[in-house]
């Protein structure tokens, strides 16, 4: 008796030491050979292995699914060196060609605790099986709840009908999903119904679906051909961190990059009170670029970089690059529409990558339809809140080659460059900013100079439309404003010419500033300036810090106030200035 159940014993120790950490390849040494067995690996999970180790001397031909907490780690020349686990930096491929499912399906955990890494998931398809996880062609993960973990993770060469590459989805749990992930490629993949590299959604109420991509993460060259060539955000939450991934030993610097989307959305698309937040840091910008909607000329598209819908939704966007983003009707590179918000600025802490840490530059609308809006576009009560960005090099062949807003459209732009805007000869350019119908324009402390001379700077096409303009500095040889009857607040501007303004002004100064050096996009005020140097007061307005992230309102005990010690335009100088323009260091 003793003997036996000393066997049982040793059998139930051995039993969990299988259990625990097995090995999946072609080897003698693999726990599951596949080349006896081409179900090893489902045989692994299925036997509730709670570390599975690939081999990556062949591809796994096959499609998975997980329904208990795993960790899965490729990137092993064989199963000798997965039993010691000495991980190389080449991925383990499990490749489903033929098999017509997605390549993993994680579903139906509860507390999950599921870690993948070191592993590529490609040419994998999803299908519209209605409530499920199958819609995604990559990586699907639906019913759970918990925490997912992604590391090292190349989602390529997938196709589903949301999600080419990776679908994040609840309809059956409650509770909350945490998708963390870092070094995570998302790589040309198409989807059918939105979100050609990634979609979310969160269709349980009140369930909270987050998911944080690390920073050396991509989402690149993905297509949809409907909206979000990249991202298609519904009803969850996203944190994306620029930084250089190092992704299977190349660099990727462009976070959401040269994605594209028949209607809408070419880089994001988010809607239906999701939340998206895109952070660069001190040493790199988070950069959308080169994405393009509206690659179906029959359909009108909107947000060539981001479009953000409905009420609730939300996208932050700092020390971001969004640049040369294109659609065809609104907003080559920001669209913010139905009460959806979107706001851009410079971290706090500034950046040491460029002067300008926060740019909207070189965005297009291409003007498939009547529409407008190069750099953005605001539409029935969007909101659209840019501070402290270069806006520079936009064009759109309709009206508004930086803005185009109307039904109710909210627009605040506050300590921005403006400058060689509407100047490309391919674009008609007829407008810098359109307003229409109820919108709503706040424009203080920018400068604004050197765009198109050949065209209206500011049109209120609406009797209805509200423009307040406060504290900038405007330069322009064209027209600087049109619509009489317009509803208007110009007040303490410095204005080089105000004989084509069409509505009374107040306090505002006719001349020229004198910048430090316009030639090399130098736009602080220079010492010899006396016309912008501690003109308005907090009174008019109240605004934040300025381009470079100093404090406004510094008076110079120099300097005769005028209403009072608030600079006009995007810089404010303070003392130090001065002395750095003396060569006093």
């Amino acid at each position: 008796m003793k003997k036996l159940m000393m066997s049982i014993a040793l059998g139930l120790v051995v039993t969990c030491q299988v259990n625990a950490q097995v090995s999946v390849g072609w080897d003698g040494s693999c726990d599951y050979d596949v080349s006896v067995n081409a179900n090893g690996l489902q045989q692994a999970i299925d036997d509730g292995a709670t570390e599975i180790r690939l081999s990556n001397e062949n591809f796994h031909q096959t499609a998975i699914e997980i329904t208990n907490n795993v960790i899965m780690k490729g990137g092993y020349a064989d199963c000798t060196a997965a039993n010691s686990d000495l991980q190389s930096n080449i991925n383990s491929v499990i490749d489903a060609t033929g098999v017509g499912l997605p390549v993993v399906k994680i579903r139906t955990i509860t507390n999950a605790q599921v870690i993948l890494d070191s592993l590529t998931l490609q040419k994998g398809t999803g299908f519209n099986s209605g409530y499920s996880s199958d819609w995604a062609g990559g990586l699907s993960i639906d019913g759970v709840t918990g925490v997912v973990n992604l590391n090292h993770i190349n989602l390529r060469d997938n196709e589903g009908i949301r999600g080419g590459g990776l679908a994040v989805i609840n309809f059956n749990a409650t509770g909350s999903l945490l998708v963390t992930a870092n070094n995570l490629a998302i790589q040309n993949n198409t989807a059918s119904l939105g979100g050609g590299g990634l979609y979310c959604y969160a269709f349980e109420n009140g369930f909270d679906l987050q998911i944080d991509l690390g920073s050396a993460s991509t989402i690149r060259n993905n297509h949809s051909d409907d909206h979000g060539g990249g991202v298609y955000a519904d009803q969850c939450s996203i944190e994306f961190n620029a930084g250089e991934s190092s992704f299977i030993n190349s660099n990727i610097d462009k976070e959401i990059f040269a994605n594209s989307s028949n209607f809408s959305g070419g880089g994001i698309f988010a809607v239906s009170g999701a939340v998206i937040t895109l952070n660069g840091t001190s040493t790199a910008s988070f950069d959308i670029f080169l994405n393009e909607g509206n690659l179906d000329t029959s359909a009108s598209g909107e947000g060539g970089g981001v479009n953000a819908s409905s009420q609730g939704t939300e996208v932050h966007l700092i020390n971001t690059k969004v640049s040369n983003n294109k659609i065809g009707r609104y907003g080559g590179g920001l669209m913010a529409t139905f009460d959806a918000v979107i706001n851009m600025d410079r971290a706090d802490n500034g950046c040491n990558y460029s002067e300008f840490c926060s740019q909207l530059i070189g965005n297009n609308n291409i003007g498939l339809y009547p529409g407008g809006g190069g750099a953005m576009a605001a539409r029935y009560n969007g909101q659209i809140n840019v501070k402290n960005t270069l806006i520079a090099y936009n064009n759109s062949e309709y009206d508004g080659y930086v803005l185009y807003s109307d039904p109710d459209g909210q627009v605040l732009l506050e300590g921005n460059l403006m400058v060689e805007n509407g100047r490309h000869i391919d674009f008609d350019n007829y407008t810098a900013f359109y307003q229409n119908g109820d919108s709503v324009l706040t424009a203080a402390y920018n400068t604004i100079t050197q765009n198109n001379d050949g065209t209206t700077l500011f049109r209120q096409h609406s009797a209805t439309s509200e423009l307040r303009l406060y504290g900038n500095i405007v330069k322009s040889f064209g027209n600087i404003h049109q619509g009489s009857s317009s509803i208007t607040d110009i007040n303490c501007n410095l204005i080089n010419d105000d004989s084509s303004i069409e509505v009374p002004i107040s306090n505002s100064i006719i001349g020229s500033a004198d910048f430090i050096d316009a030639g090399s996009m130098d736009y602080r005020l220079a010492e010899t300036d006396t016309l912008a140097i501690d003109i308005c007061n907090a009174g008019i307005y109240l605004p934040g810090n300025d381009l470079q992230g100093k404090s406004r309102g510094v008076d110079h005990p120099a300097v005769v106030d005028g209403l009072g010690p608030y600079d006009l335009g995007a810089y404010e100088v303070d003392d130090n200035d001065l002395i750095f323009k003396n060569d006093f260091e």
